[in-house]
């Protein structure tokens, strides 16, 4: 019995011992925390500051609100959890349509006077899913001459051609598309190869044998139906009208007056009035449009938004799918061009197409037909429609929300959020955020 009562005593001075020890040991030795503990905490961090602005505002109604940016609402939910310079992070966009697009165009052919003021015409200003997509505002020429330096290309996201202008070197072509750029070309089919190398390569232009004028488009290397989503771009563009100029849809004129507080607008033809004191959201007819070309329900357009300042408004083109896409008489294009593959056929009519879309590369390219006019000021509205819908869909997707350079020393949790818009047509975004500590 004694000898057991020792052994307890042995055992209990034994383990006394050993927590003395390990209280020693964890006393002068600082807690260390595993780096993949570092890495829950900063994703708990950005799920948390994610989940309240979806809960307060939706992140769908801030992701591209100019007035009220979500990094700012991020900034201040993440850094009233601690002090600002501890979690810094990166916040960018992909999938989504640009709307701050840069744009080149080229002025060899016709001389630089006055081609910036053209496509300024040409591309203008669209409100599209609850913001602007102000594609005239990023114009600048392009200098062949430095077109080679990969630095300076990547200054372009789209390169604007029209008429006989042509990009200088299939070298330079097949590079920028490769990097992802896009290539707008605006003419008639009888311009579009020529002497141009990008007619074959970036479009898929090939001329019909012992046919003058006619043209077709090939199928190019992948073979998925790209006319969808340029289509339904149309559709998203709507078309622009303004105060101070007549609106032109399918050869015929018709005059815009807003009022001076940009809530009401009237349109009218001086023989017929289609739209009295029509609001957002209102629904009017053209009745003198002819009832074979339009393919929209009844010939409807909508309203879509007045400018405060009664400059402009933005006009729907309805329809019920929203994807179909414009047809045109036969009669609206001097000479337009044929396609065997029809996923690269977007809109025409009777066999002749007023644009093809084709997929070189990783670069996208798209061809639009004058028209019956001459680009400028007497380009139809409806055509300026297909300009800008085909620099929307050729630029690259996405763009930087919060810019910040990730020391090379630090470790990033990255948080993917994935939604859509759909406020004038579906538009989906993927969100990607990258944490960090600061120090």
């Amino acid at each position: 019995m004694v000898r057991e009562k020792g052994f307890v005593y042995i055992m209990e001075v034994v383990m006394i011992s050993i927590i003395l020890i390990v209280s020693l040991v964890m006393m002068v030795r600082p807690l260390t925390v595993d780096e993949d503990w570092d890495m829950v905490e900063l994703r708990r961090l950005g799920e948390s500051a994610l989940g309240a602005v979806e809960q307060s505002e939706g992140i769908g109604e801030l992701v591209f609100n100019e007035s009220s940016p979500l990094h700012l609402k991020l900034d201040n939910l993440l850094y009233r959890t601690g002090e600002p310079e501890a979690v810094s992070y990166r916040l960018e966009m992909s999938e989504s349509y640009r709307d701050e697009i840069k744009i080149g165009f080229s002025c060899e052919q016709y001389g630089c006077d006055g081609e910036e003021e053209i496509w300024q015409e040409l591309l203008g200003k669209v409100w599209m899913n609850n913001r602007f997509f102000r594609l005239s505002e990023n114009l600048e020429e392009v200098d062949w001459a430095e077109f080679e330096d990969e630095s300076y290309r990547q200054d372009f996201d789209v390169i604007v051609l029209r008429g006989q202008e042509t990009v200088s070197g299939r070298e330079n072509v097949e590079n920028f598309l490769e990097e992802g750029g896009g290539i707008v070309k605006f003419s008639e089919a009888s311009e579009a190869e020529g002497e141009m190398v990008e007619g074959k390569e970036v479009f898929g232009v090939t001329k019909e044998n012992g046919e003058e004028d006619v043209y077709s488009f090939k199928n190019r290397k992948e073979p998925e139906k790209e006319n969808y989503e340029p289509s339904k771009l149309f559709y998203g563009m709507g078309t622009t009208a303004y105060q101070d100029r007549d609106w032109k849809i399918q050869d015929e004129e018709y005059s815009i007056d807003i009022d001076d507080e940009g809530e009401t607008v009237n349109i009218t033809d001086g023989q017929y009035e289609y739209c009295i004191n029509c609001k957002e959201g209102d629904i009017f007819v053209l009745d003198n449009v002819d009832y074979e070309l339009l393919p929209v329900d009844e010939h409807d357009f909508r309203i879509r938004k007045i400018s405060s300042d009664g400059d402009m408004v933005w006009i729907d083109y309805l329809e019920d799918s929203k994807l179909e896409g414009h047809e045109f008489s036969s009669e609206s294009f001097n000479s337009s061009a044929t396609s065997e593959e029809e996923e690269f056929e977007v809109l025409g009519a009777d066999g002749a197409h007023s644009m093809v879309v084709n997929k070189p590369y990783r670069g996208r390219s798209a061809w639009i037909s004058y028209g019956q006019n001459n680009p400028g000021e007497e380009t139809m509205d409806d055509i300026k429609s297909l300009v800008r819908a085909g620099v929307v869909w050729t630029a690259p997707r996405g763009e930087v929300i919060k810019e910040n350079e990730i020391p090379p020393t630090r470790k990033t949790s990255e948080i993917t959020r994935f939604g859509f818009v759909n406020d004038d047509i579906y538009e989906p975004y993927v969100l990607t955020m990258e944490l960090w500590y600061s120090y």
